[in-house]
């Protein structure tokens, strides 16, 4: 054994024992090197094992007998259809009186351009939305 006193100011003094090791450099190493080893060596496997795990269970999942219910059920859990039925609101001022509100209007649309002949598909359409063939092309044709 070393030993070394230090003094200090408030005059009590201080040891400090340092030990020399007997053992050797090849004993301390091979101590240090255990834990290594098993990270080394060890680890690999485990996650080659947990990784095999769950391939089993991938495997499981997929080909038993139960797997065409298990899909139809993650299919019914995170698949769902629902319809809105929500309606604007209309717009009121401060005393309730509607400013601005949804009405119904249907609405149809020719591009005369696009029309091969507009003549006939204003009397197809004449029919369907009981006004003239005539003035149907006519406003087609102003549009033009």
């Amino acid at each position: 054994m070393l030993g070394c006193c230090e003094g200090n100011s408030g005059g009590a003094t201080d040891h400090i024992v340092l030990e020399r090791s007997t053992e050797t450099f090849e004993q301390v190493e091979k101590s240090y090197s255990k834990p290594r080893v098993w990270v080394c060596k060890g680890m690999p496997v485990v996650i080659m094992l947990a990784l095999a795990g769950l391939l089993g269970r991938c495997a499981y999942l997929q080909l038993s007998p139960a797997a065409a219910q298990w899909r139809h059920r993650a299919k019914r859990q995170q698949q769902q259809i629902i319809r809105l039925s929500a309606k604007r609101g209309s717009i009121l001022d401060r005393r309730r009186r509607i400013l601005a509100c949804d009405v119904r209007a249907r609405g149809i649309f020719a591009d005369p351009q696009i029309l091969a002949e507009p003549s006939t598909a204003t009397e197809k359409l004449a029919g369907i939305l009981g006004i003239s063939g005539q003035d149907l092309l006519a406003k087609i044709e102003q549009t033009n």
